[in-house]
């Protein structure tokens, strides 16, 4: 009587296709989870410049006012009354992640003592393929989300 050893092809393809459905499912899921958080990542980037250029107009850093604009795919931090009449010098610069835009923003400038805005910005999205965060910018300088 002779023993069986080993595994059938039949087995071997099917452990294969088990671990490949596996392996698919994971990266899809692991890809997901990743746009969300560059997402959420995005907003907290742009909630701490914004703060960021209040402080520096309220406090009269550099004896200038501040603000933040949207250029390019990317958020600056700049100095001066508006983007075009910025000192480059003093510009810190983040780029958007690949497959998040931002959109209903151009730019927002603080006075100088009192750190607000001139008109609160309503109608900002931050979005990627599958996600959308909106929210607005009140004259006070606080982003809220908008559900």
């Amino acid at each position: 009587m002779a023993t069986r050893r080993g595994f059938t092809f039949i087995e071997v393809i099917l452990v294969l296709a088990i671990i490949m459905v596996v392996g698919v499912s994971s990266v899809v899921f692991s890809n997901n989870f990743l746009i969300g958080e560059s997402l959420e990542g995005t907003f907290e980037v742009l909630r701490s410049d914004i703060r960021k250029a209040q402080l520096y107009s309220m406090n009269g850093r550099n004896g200038s006012v501040w603000g933040v604009a949207l250029r390019d795919g990317r958020l600056v931090l700049f100095i001066g009354t508006g983007y075009e009449y910025r000192d480059s010098a003093f510009d810190e610069i983040f780029v958007l992640p690949r497959g998040v835009t931002l959109s209903g923003f151009d730019e927002a400038v603080f006075a100088r003592e009192s750190g607000q805005l001139g008109a609160s910005v309503n109608g900002i999205r931050l979005q990627t393929p599958g996600q959308t965060l909106s929210f607005s910018l009140t004259r006070e300088g606080v982003l809220q989300r908008v559900e």
